[in-house]
């Protein structure tokens, strides 16, 4: 593009009528229009022409304009609760019925299976992310935490537990994930109902037995994250517990080993303060 713009300001030269850039003159007025090729006024044609092209051609443009409707980050709350079990979440009270809240539930993840050296990995819970407007400030409403399952030995995994929130009679459920079993029965991820987006649990993994390693099935992850890592023998025979929100533990990798426990779920409440 530079040198095309180079070769134009040439071919304005090129063009240049006889006496049209006077020379030889100090001080002397020239009138820019007469003078083929000069686009920044000196009464010339010269580099300087190309760099004037190349700055009002690049380098301008339109002031930045602001985007109607966004927020300053400062302005962006935030509630979490991580804690299982039931609890009330109280709205601000200097909302609006306008205000826009962003409303993510993750239910809790399914534990490992245990007692065997390829048990199976637990699901992760499932997430749904709610948008909800038209709430009165300084208003209760019941909202649950789902648990994740514990993890035991010579059993299938305990299931994750749901996470829930009740408004006006709706209640918008995100599903915890089945436990793994002892052999060929992997735990399975949630479903969520509900929500503007359902994002379902991973299902856990199957174990694998071989001589002289056993590895035991991995959990499910979630839309947090993954799950319990495989466990190996044997550097460990219990499975391990679920890592992120809502995700599975993984299997037992021997006889007597406990399958890894799943991971709690998660609430989490978000809007715009004034």
């Amino acid at each position: 593009m530079t040198m095309f713009l180079l070769l134009v300001i040439l071919a304005f030269a090129a063009n240049a009528g006889p006496g049209s850039c006077p020379t030889g003159t100090t001080g002397g007025a020239c009138d820019p229009a007469e003078c083929n090729g000069d686009v920044n006024g000196d009464c010339g044609v010269d580099v300087g022409d190309v760099i004037y092209l190349l700055d009002h051609l690049f380098q301008s443009g339109p002031p930045p304009v602001a985007i109607a409707g966004t927020a300053s980050p400062a302005n962006l709350q935030q509630f979490v609760s991580t804690s299982p079990g039931p609890f009330i979440w109280t709205t601000p009270v200097d909302i609006t019925p306008e205000t826009r809240f962003k409303i993510t539930l993750t239910g809790g993840g399914g534990a490992g299976g245990g007692g065997l050296r390829n048990s199976c990995g637990g699901g992760g819970g499932a997430t749904a992310i709610l948008h909800v407007s038209g709430l009165l400030p300084d208003t209760a409403y019941l909202a649950v935490v789902g648990d994740g399952g514990a993890g035991s030995s010579a059993a299938t995994g305990a299931a994750g537990q749901d996470t829930t929130l009740t408004i006006d009679g709706t209640v918008y459920v995100a599903g915890g994930g089945s436990g793994g079993g002892q052999i060929a029965a992997i735990g399975v991820g949630g479903t969520a109902t509900g929500g503007a987006i359902n994002v379902p649990g991973g299902d856990g993994g199957n174990g694998l037995s071989t001589s002289p390693i056993n590895v035991g099935g991995m959990g499910g992850g979630t839309f947090w994250g993954s799950g319990g890592a495989q466990a190996l023998n044997p550097s460990s025979i219990n499975g391990h517990d679920g890592r992120a929100y809502g995700s599975g533990g993984s299997g037992s990798v021997a006889a007597g080993g406990s399958g890894g426990s799943g991971k709690p779920g998660i609430f989490v409440a978000e809007w715009i303060g004034q």
